[in-house]
């Protein structure tokens, strides 16, 4: 069972935060690159780095002793946090031959339809797998459907226009500048659309939830005093969201539209959504975790039996 403290919550931040964008990125770059979109492709060859970064979040506050820290890969039978770390694992494993192929062989996404394929599908495992360690009956914060929601809004909501971030980033870094061609500007509209859309979602499910928490009584006052201002921040940072989601959708139909006012737009609106995911984070391990000092009950039983097993 996880027990969390305040200290602990910033890895946690990381690993699901760049986790999940990195899977956003990547199932919007094969969903673009099969539907012609195939500059895209390139952003890949970046993706290995935020993943990596994130698995070593993970696996550093899973053990103190870093040394030894390669043992919660060990338990894969009992331990739903061996089996999220061990996705994350092959997920970057897959990720590093796209860097390689692209850095050294000069080939972009897609290398073949079987390796994306199961790249993606190692992505998605991995998001399963990082839900399911935050199911615990235990904790009655995070054993809710929310959960769920929440991770899987991520994903959407960080991955469209993360990817066309990346793809503007790559060709300036080549001394290019991103072509206004159809596909692309098709790909914007898409991939605005699909952000209003997972923001709606998640804030009509934030809400139910919140309202059967407060129904259930699950939400002691000691919880809502460590939020803190982080709500109104988070339903702030949403609706500005929301406003730039919908000026990059009609941007895009405009008439007359430069590249570099999409980019602009485009760039802001990631940045806004990346400040929005951390802040949602911050709410979720605030919420779900017990505050400097205190035990509840359940976690207190739960060790207690565990020391009887051990005795």
């Amino acid at each position: 069972m996880r027990v969390f403290h305040r200290s602990s919550e910033l890895p946690l931040l990381v690993f699901t935060t760049l986790a999940q964008f990195t899977l956003g990125v990547f199932t919007s770059i094969f969903v673009a690159a099969y539907s012609g979109f195939e500059a895209l492709g390139w952003s890949v060859r970046f993706l290995w780095v935020a993943m990596a970064c994130a698995l070593l979040a993970s696996i550093f506050h899973a053990s103190r002793n870093r040394l030894s820290a390669y043992r919660v890969t060990l338990n894969l039978a009992s331990s739903r946090l061996s089996r999220e770390v061990l996705s994350a694992g092959l997920f970057l494993l897959l990720l590093a031959g796209y860097a390689y192929f692209s850095w050294f062989k000069g080939e972009g996404f897609p290398l073949h339809p079987v390796y994306d394929g199961v790249t993606l599908l190692a992505g998605f495992a991995m998001l399963a797998f990082m839900a399911s360690a935050y199911l615990l009956p235990a904790r009655p914060f995070w054993n809710t459907p929310y959960t769920l929601t929440l991770f899987t809004s991520s994903v959407f909501i960080l991955g469209p226009l993360g990817a066309w971030t990346l793809y503007a980033l790559h060709q300036f870094s080549y001394s290019q500048t991103p072509v206004l061609s159809i596909v692309s500007l098709t790909y914007c509209r898409w991939a605005a659309l699909v952000t209003i859309i997972m923001l709606l979602i998640r804030i009509f499910h934030a809400s139910l939830h919140v309202r059967n928490l407060k129904r259930r009584g699950v939400i002691p006052e000691r919880f809502k005093v460590s939020l803190g201002r982080l709500p109104p921040v988070r339903t702030l940072t949403a609706a500005v969201a929301l406003i730039l989601a919908g000026l990059i959708f009609l941007y895009v139909g405009w008439p007359i539209r430069t590249v570099e006012g999409l980019i602009l737009l485009v760039s802001v609106e990631f940045l806004v959504l990346l400040f929005g995911e951390v802040v949602e984070k911050a709410i979720f391990y605030r919420l779900m975790a017990s505050p400097i000092g205190v035990v509840n009950l359940l976690s207190l039983a739960a060790r207690l039996q565990a020391l009887k097993q051990k005795v």
